[in-house]
């Protein structure tokens, strides 16, 4: 009896899909139609559902007291069916999950419940039926975990059209897609983390969990800066060190749990910030200065700049500055005693050694050989890109820019793998595959002038550009072409840091922190 019940069952369904299911050769039938008469209402957690007669493709929005079919959609006269390889009845919905549903009559269902602050849909190899969010989402702004392994657009049902290509995913309904491997879909949408005034952020590559976060003192709102932690990508945090006027959090590679804060000096409610570096060695729970050898200018000193070395996290190099000048500095004992590193000007791009050059605009050390650094700063009417071969000794002169052209350098990055690539930000955004002999102009499709900070990933050829209008750019193909991260039409992001382990850009507003969906 069993057996005749589901061949029974699959004749059934087969005829009710015929023409519209994925057949073995892994195609879809459809047309490019958009007329749909499955619409849906949302106001605040409350989704209303208009149903019509026969078979809907339908997902939940929301997340709910209870999951169970016949709760939810009472008056369908049919079990749910998902599709795992193959479709199976389900007692329960999942959020994120396409499911076919028939009722008796058009009509209109209410489903109260939570929001859902971000989409994520399961993958599998193959055809799948995903849900959609609690809002619309357009197709392009759908991306996967994994790069790539989304492999067709993105199909619904129309009563009328059988399948149509959805250019949007709309709240309430189930779509078709393709991919070439297990993953999960998310849209690419910021979402703020937290509520931090004008805050840097500084993401453990190992735990990736936890953050750090500085915050600047800011005389005309009468806030003091801090240092702060989160072990729960962001949802609380301590604050680990109180009044001072934190820039940025540095981590050592080889060891998170220490990390080096440099800090500006200011006022302080009701005291002075005292500027220089701090340091842990216990992720946080206690604190030192680890800056003795600085000279700081009597005028709004200030420590910017702080790099550590990848391979070799005793080594790292700091900028000191204020209004009469700056000098970079470099320890090669963690922190313990600093020495000026004697960078000349450049006359005419030749190097002066009489004269020891203002501390640097920017600052890289290469990955794949940690005795190559490159540096950079504007003299009069060049801007000069330096390079040392052995660890910062001794500087030579690479190339000499005119400032009228690209202005100052603001970043410079170097391939993770070969240390003859470079990328600077500029008013352009150039790159190099000589070690900095030539270089070609980049910048088609990015904002004009650019002033890029530029952060390489992990992943080959991809790189992420943070624009002074707050944009955030990325290429695939080493910058020759660029897409846009910002798609809300909010543009006041700024880059922070990467967490590439689990896929998330961290930028900030002055608001906030933020983060995004990225694939890895």
């Amino acid at each position: 009896m069993k057996r005749i019940i589901i061949v029974l069952l699959s004749i059934a369904i087969q005829f009710l899909w015929l023409g519209g299911i994925p057949n073995t050769s892994g195609g879809l039938n459809y047309q490019n139609s958009k007329t749909d008469n499955f619409s849906h209402v949302v106001q605040n957690d409350t989704v209303i559902v208009t149903v019509h007669e026969g078979w809907n493709l339908i997902s939940l929005p929301l997340n709910v007291p209870d999951f169970r079919t016949t709760t939810l959609f009472p008056t369908a006269i049919s079990k749910a069916f998902g599709f795992e390889g193959g479709y199976i009845m389900k007692d329960t919905l999942e959020a994120g999950t396409g499911y076919w549903l028939k009722f008796a009559q058009n009509e209109q269902i209410t489903i109260v419940g939570s929001l859902q602050q971000e989409y994520a849909g399961s993958l599998h190899a193959g055809w799948n039926m995903i849900g959609s969010f609690n809002e619309k989402i357009a197709a392009d702004n759908l991306e996967s975990d994994f790069c790539g392994i989304v492999t067709s657009n993105y199909y619904g049902y129309d009563s009328g059209s059988g399948y149509v290509k959805a250019d949007t995913l709309e709240p309430c309904k189930g779509y078709w897609v393709k991919a070439n491997k297990q993953g999960r879909l998310f849209e690419q949408k910021w979402i703020k983390v937290a509520g931090i005034y004008k805050a840097s952020v500084t993401v453990n590559p190992v735990e990736p969990n936890i953050l750090y976060a500085g915050t600047p003192s800011d005389f005309s709102s009468g806030r003091n800066g801090a240092i702060l932690k989160s072990t729960d990508w962001g949802a609380t945090w301590d604050t680990l060190v109180r009044d001072v006027n934190a820039h940025k959090v540095v981590l050592d590679p080889k060891n998170p749990d220490i990390c080096y804060a440099s800090l500006g000096s200011g006022i302080c409610y009701p005291i002075d910030c005292l500027p220089g570096i701090l340091k842990t060695t216990d992720g946080g729970t206690t604190w030192f200065h680890a800056d003795s050898g600085f000279w700081y200018d009597p005028e709004s000193p200030s420590v910017d700049i702080l790099t550590i070395d990848p391979n070799n996290s005793q080594i790292l190099f700091a900028e000191v500055y204020g209004w009469f000048g700056s000098y970079m500095y470099r320890t090669t004992n963690g922190g313990v005693s600093w020495s000026i590193v004697a960078i000349y000007y450049a006359d005419n791009c030749t190097l002066d050694t009489n004269y020891i050059l203002d501390g640097p605009y920017a600052i890289a050390i290469a990955t794949s050989n940690s005795n190559i650094i490159y540096a950079s700063r504007s003299l009069y009417n060049d801007t000069v890109l330096y390079r040392s071969t052995n660890g910062g000794e001794s500087w030579d002169i690479l190339h000499c820019f005119s400032e009228d052209e690209i202005g100052s350098i603001y970043s410079i990055n170097v391939n993770l793998e070969n240390s003859d690539i470079i990328y600077i930000g500029t008013r352009k955004f150039l790159r190099s595959t000589d070690g900095g002999q030539t270089w070609q102009n980049y910048s088609n499709g990015l904002p004009i002038p650019v002033y890029a900070n530029i952060y390489l990933s992990k992943i080959q050829d991809v790189i992420y550009a943070s624009f002074f209008d707050g944009s955030i750019y990325k290429s695939t193909d080493k910058g020759v072409t660029w897409q846009s991260m910002i798609k809300n039409g909010d543009p006041y992001f700024y880059l922070q840091d990467l967490d590439e382990k689990n896929g998330y850009i961290y930028s900030t507003k002055i608001d906030g922190i933020y983060r995004i969906r990225i694939c890895k």
